[in-house]
Formats: structure tokens, sequence, C-alpha cells
């Protein structure tokens, strides 16, 4: 009997997320729960907002009007501001910027859950046979490799990012 189809169960942890958050099978499975509910708030924010890290606007303005410090920083600044020809395209491409990051994070996290990452075992349904068993072994552990850099990597850009996520 699995678990999670036992009505008492699924109603417990109804409850217990309405109470606490989060519930008894979070807790039990919190690797699986990341990977799967943290690329779901990403895509949210993603599509539902459209705010960027302040940060790639003085990105923005050092890569295209040069070198930006003290008075003519604000200058160039307030000249933006009222420019809205040049606002709108400074703010298209933060938003990109932006966009492109938290698609890049969304993927690292669905490619390091078994579950939702493209690289799957072609020799998982064939083990019976020695030489296909050994085969699938070494498959599996460069899927495992593969995973635990996409974790690293998107775990890396989460944490360089984990203060701008938020709208």
């Amino acid at each position: 009997m699995d678990i999670l189809n036992d009505w008492q169960n699924k109603k417990k942890i109804k409850k217990e997320r309405a109470e606490k958050g989060y519930s008894w099978w979070d807790v039990m499975d919190m690797d699986r729960w990341f990977l799967n509910i943290v690329p779901k708030m990403l895509q949210e924010l993603k599509e539902k907002y459209d705010g960027f890290p302040r940060q790639f606007e003085k990105q923005w303005l050092l890569e295209h009007w040069g070198q930006v410090d003290g008075k003519n920083e604000f200058q160039k600044f307030v000249t933006i501001q009222h420019n809205d020809e040049i606002r709108l395209q400074m703010e298209e491409a933060c938003k990109n910027k932006w966009n492109n990051i938290l698609d890049k994070i969304i993927f690292l996290f669905k490619e390091a859950d078994e579950e939702q990452s493209s690289y799957v075992n072609k020799y998982d349904e064939n083990h019976e046979d020695p030489e296909l068993e050994k085969l699938w072994y070494q498959e599996n552990h460069k899927i495992s490799v593969y995973q635990d850099k996409c974790l690293k990597e998107g775990m890396q850009l989460f944490t360089t990012y984990f203060r701008h996520l938020w709208y």
C-alpha cells in the first residue's frame, strides 16, 4: 500500500502543511521536496513579477555608458530615468538577464532531480543480463555525477541571488 494514497495520511499532511508550512512527509523527503517545489516557485516568480536585482542597472550603465562614479553616476542615472527609450531598453536588458538566470536555476534544479532530469538511464529496463547490468550501473554513475554537478551549480546561483528572490 502506497503511504500517500492512504486518505488519513493525506489529511494529516494537509493539516500539518496548513499549520506549519511543511509536513512529516516533506521532512522525510526534503531533498525531493526542494527540487520539486523550488523550481515551481522560481517559475512563478519569473512569470508573475517583472522585477530584477537592482545591481543589474549599474552593470548595464557601466557596459553601455562607460565608467559610472560619483556625481557622474547620479547625472547619468537621472538622464536615463527621464529618457523613456533608454530606461525601457535598460529595464528590458535587466529583466532578460534576470529571467535567463532564473531559467538556468530552474533547469539545473530539475536536472538534479532524478524524476525530472532529462538524463535517463537507457539500460534501466534491462539488467537481467550481467553485461547489461554492468552497463546500467556505469550509466547510473554517470547520471549521478551529472545530477550532482547540476545541483552544485544550481545551488551556487541560488545562493548568489538568494536575497533577490522576492518581489
